[in-house]
C-alpha cells in the first residue's frame, strides 16, 4: 500500500531542502569570501628575493592604511607603519610644510597606487622619492617632490584633488602619472561634489540590485567577483574607449589651464604596464599578460597614450620605459618594485628636467 504525500507537504519539504542547500552554499561562500577579502597579492606574487616575513609586513601595512572618504578618497593624515608613513597633510613620506620655503621649487606628483608606491618596501623607494633624490643631486635641497598618490585613484579623482586642494599648496610643477586606473575602471563617473566617494561608481543594474538587497550574503559577492572581469571586458567597447579617452583629455586639459592661471606647469604622463614594452617577460609576468583582462586594459591604455598630442600642456608617453630590460619588472599588471620604480623615475627626470631648468632660469 503506497502512501501519497500531499502537494503542500511536498512543497514544504522542497522548500526546506532549498533552504538547507542554500545554507550549505552560503556557508562555503562565507569561507571563500573571507579568504578573498583577506587575500594579499603582494604576498603571493611579489619578487622572489623578498622574504615571506617582508611580504607579510607589506600586506599588513596596506590592509591597515586608513582613508578619509568624502567627495573623493584621500589618505588619512598622521599614519606610521613599518614600510611607509603618511604625514600630517596626507602624503606618503616625510613631513612637509604647507607653505613653501622662500627658494623652494615644489613638485607635486599625483596618481594612483603606482605613484603612491604600492609594493615599495619603504618611503625612499617610490617613484616620487627617487625623483626627488635625482633633482636634489642636481639642484640641491630647494627641490621638493610631494607624493600625493592615492591607491585606486583615477583621473577624475586626481583632477578634483588638484583643483580643490593641491593647487593651494602653490606647486611649481604638477606631474600626473596615470592611465592604468582609467583603462581598468572605465565605469567611474565624474566626481559629484554632493556624493560620497563610495557612490561614485556607475553600477550596472545587476550590481545595484546586488548592492541593495544581497550585500550581506557572501554567495552573490563570490559569484560577482568571479565573473567581474568577463563583465568588464564585455563593457569595454570601442565606443566606450573613445568616450573615456576624450573624458581623460578634457580633465587634464582643464588642469592645464588651471596650472597656467596659477603660474605653475603641468606634465601629464601615460604610465607603462606589463606588455607595453618590447621585452621578454619572465614566466610570472607572462601569466599576468595572458589574462583577457590585461589585454583589454592594454588596449584602453594605448588609446590614452596615442592621444597625448591632443593635450594642451607638457606630456610624455612612458609606455615603452622597459624596452629591452631583463629580469622581473612587474609583480602585477602595472605595479613595479624598487628596480622598476627607479627606472621610471629616471625617465620622468628626463622629461621634467627641461621644464624645471626653464622655470629656474625665469625665476633668476
Amino acid at each position: 500500500m503506497s502512501v501519497q504525500v500531499s502537494y503542500k507537504k511536498q512543497f514544504v519539504l522542497g522548500l526546506l531542502l532549498l533552504v538547507v542547500l542554500f545554507s550549505v552554499i552560503e556557508g562555503v561562500s562565507q569561507i571563500i569570501w573571507y579568504n578573498m577579502q583577506n587575500e594579499c597579492s603582494l604576498e603571493k606574487n611579489y619578487f622572489e628575493n623578498y622574504s615571506k616575513e617582508s611580504r607579510k609586513k607589506l600586506c599588513s601595512d596596506y590592509k591597515n592604511l586608513k582613508y578619509d572618504e568624502g567627495v573623493i578618497r584621500k589618505n588619512a593624515p598622521n599614519q606610521k607603519f613599518d614600510t611607509f608613513n603618511i604625514n600630517s597633510l596626507g602624503f606618503r613620506g616625510m613631513e612637509i610644510q604647507r607653505d613653501k620655503e622662500p627658494e623652494e621649487y615644489r613638485i607635486i606628483m599625483v596618481g594612483g597606487s603606482t605613484t603612491f608606491g604600492l609594493g615599495a618596501p619603504n618611503d625612499s623607494e617610490t617613484i616620487p622619492a627617487y625623483l626627488q633624490n635625482m633633482f636634489q643631486d642636481k639642484f640641491g635641497t630647494r627641490i621638493k617632490v610631494i607624493n600625493a598618490g592615492v591607491i585606486a585613484a583615477s583621473s577624475a579623482q586626481e583632477v578634483y584633488y588638484v583643483k580643490k586642494e593641491l593647487i593651494q599648496l602653490k606647486p611649481d610643477l604638477i606631474i600626473a602619472f596615470d592611465g592604468y586606473n582609467d583603462a581598468f575602471n572605465v565605469q567611474l563617473s565624474e566626481v559629484d561634489e554632493n556624493t560620497k566617494y563610495e557612490k561614485l561608481e556607475k553600477r550596472t543594474l545587476v550590481e545595484k540590485i546586488g548592492k541593495q538587497y544581497f550585500s550581506q550574503f557572501a554567495f552573490p559577492n563570490v559569484i560577482y567577483q568571479n565573473i567581474h572581469d568577463s563583465m568588464q571586458i564585455q563593457y569595454l567597447t570601442e565606443e566606450v574607449k573613445k568616450e573615456n579617452t576624450q573624458k581623460w583629455l578634457n580633465r587634464w586639459n582643464e588642469v592645464c589651464q588651471i596650472s597656467k592661471d596659477n603660474g605653475s606647469e603641468l606634465l601629464v604622463i601615460v604610465q607603462p604596464m606589463i606588455g607595453t614594452s618590447d621585452r621578454k617577460l619572465i614566466h610570472a609576468e607572462q601569466k599576468i599578460y595572458d589574462e583577457p583582462k590585461t589585454k583589454k586594459v592594454i588596449e584602453f591604455l594605448n588609446a590614452l597614450g596615442d592621444s597625448i598630442d591632443r593635450l594642451e600642456c607638457n606630456s610624455a608617453d612612458l609606455r615603452h620605459t622597459f624596452d629591452d630590460v631583463n629580469g622581473q619588472v612587474f609583480f602585477s599588471a602595472v605595479h613595479t618594485g624598487s628596480f622598476g620604480n627607479k627606472i621610471i623615475a629616471e625617465k620622468i627626470y628626463e622629461q621634467s628636467l627641461p621644464i624645471i631648468q626653464k622655470d629656474l632660469q625665469l625665476n633668476n
